[in-house]
């Protein structure tokens, strides 16, 4: 070991050096030794991970109640006939030839799974479909009826029908803004 004073070579582990008497710093601390640490406080994830926890999908109630009254649309009256005196009304469930029905209940169903997934952006899309289906039925309808539309009125599971694809958008969208504080 050298002196840093004078330069003078010493002895390891001299207190101070045998040629000017300065105290030798490498007395103290041997060369080359690695600083002591602290232990973690815990061996759970890094500090610059998330937890688990919270970064989980929560489940989105309103896109699931939405979905919910999509399906039960289906078996309420979509139309309401009266035409002197008779009245009559059909859901989309007993429409003669139609088979919309069953692409309502697939995509509440599909968009049910999303809403508990809590997967928002697939809700909000399912919600839009939902009213897409409705409108075009209507169109539909319509064409069909030609002059005789003015005896037919919109049913309850038509306006349910419209009604649940917003709230199935509504609750995508307040899924994405709980999300983001």
């Amino acid at each position: 070991m050298f002196c840093k004073n004078c330069g003078a070579a010493n002895q390891d582990g001299a207190p101070v050096c045998a040629s000017c008497g300065a105290p030798l710093a490498a007395a103290q601390q041997p060369y080359m030794q690695q600083p002591a640490y602290p232990p973690p406080a815990s061996y759970g994830a890094p500090a610059a991970f998330p937890a688990a926890s919270s970064s989980k999908r929560r489940l989105n109630i309103l896109g699931a109640l939405g979905a919910l009254l999509a399906i039960i649309s289906v078996f309420l009256p979509f139309l309401n006939v009266e035409v002197f005196g008779y009245s009559d009304s059909v859901s989309l469930f007993r429409a003669e030839g139609g088979s919309d029905w069953i692409f309502v209940v697939a995509i509440g169903a599909v968009g049910l799974i999303l809403a508990l997934a809590g997967l928002n952006i697939g809700v909000i899309i399912m919600g839009l479909l939902e009213i897409g289906i409705g409108w075009l039925e209507i169109r539909d309808l319509d064409e069909r009826l030609g002059m005789a539309a003015g005896f037919v009125s919109k049913g309850l599971g038509c306006w349910l029908l419209f009604a649940a694809g917003a709230v199935m958008i509504l609750g995508g969208i307040v899924g994405i803004a709980s999300k983001r504080k």
